[in-house]
């Protein structure tokens, strides 16, 4: 890794109680309201990002949250394809 790339934050959002997500080195975690869906306009950003980096999606759940929109969030980790 150059250390470009370790400086380089990759994908950041920010949406408070609605939507955050984050690049880190093995792949990218999302944090949602369940009110957010695959194909709304606001995860488009994640989507293009998902397909760009070839990710994959190993881990999802759900739990109660009082500071998201419906008070409850999901979370979802996705890691590069063949990288573990």
């Amino acid at each position: 890794m150059s250390i470009q790339q370790a400086l380089d934050p990759g994908l950041r959002i920010n949406h408070p109680h609605i939507l955050h997500a984050y690049e880190y080195v093995e792949g990218l975690v999302v944090y949602r309201s369940v009110l957010v869906k695959d194909t709304d306009d606001i995860y488009k950003p994640v989507m293009d990002h998902i397909a760009t980096k070839g990710l994959i999606e190993v881990y999802r759940t759900r739990f109660e949250d009082d500071g998201m929109l419906f008070g409850e969030a999901e979370v979802i980790h996705h890691t590069i394809a063949g990288g573990g």
